[in-house]
């Protein structure tokens, strides 16, 4: 992620990208999440809770007001959930069953909440390495300028 795409409209440039994705390139995402679920969740801790006082306004938001906050994080979510729904719900890889959908869907769940709260997650050195981790799934592809 540069520089330029920081703030919380960037996420509709990283789900663009993610719309863009190849399934292929989707299976390397979930393949990734999955191996490194455990971190990423640990991680999420506190992006989530930057995330929650932003959408209660307890947190001012740069560049918008709360409600359109509000309604940008809605249609992220909802943008989102579309893109993964169109995945295979499950596909074999090395002769197993992969549950693609559910894995994608929680990448992008993740990482797009780096953008939602990324001003907030830059001012740390906990907050960038947060930041750095909900996006490792997606390096190459869609997080990447």
């Amino acid at each position: 992620m540069t520089k330029s795409e920081a703030g919380p409209f960037a996420v509709e440039r990283f789900l663009a990208r993610a719309q863009g994705m190849t399934v292929a390139e989707w299976v390397t995402v979930a393949q990734r999440f999955v191996a490194t679920e455990e971190t990423i969740r640990a991680s999420f801790v506190d992006v989530a809770e930057l995330g929650r006082l932003k959408f209660s306004g307890r947190i001012p938001v740069t560049g918008a007001t709360t409600d359109e906050y509000r309604q940008l994080v809605k249609q992220a979510n909802q943008r989102a959930m579309s893109i993964t729904a169109l995945l295979p719900e499950t596909i074999r890889v090395e002769g197993r069953e992969f549950r693609l959908r559910w894995a994608a869907t929680e990448a992008i769940w993740h990482a797009m909440r780096v953008f939602l709260v990324h001003g907030e997650l830059m001012t740390s050195a906990e907050g960038r390495e947060a930041a750095q981790v909900l996006l490792t799934p997606f390096e190459g592809f869609a997080s990447t300028a």
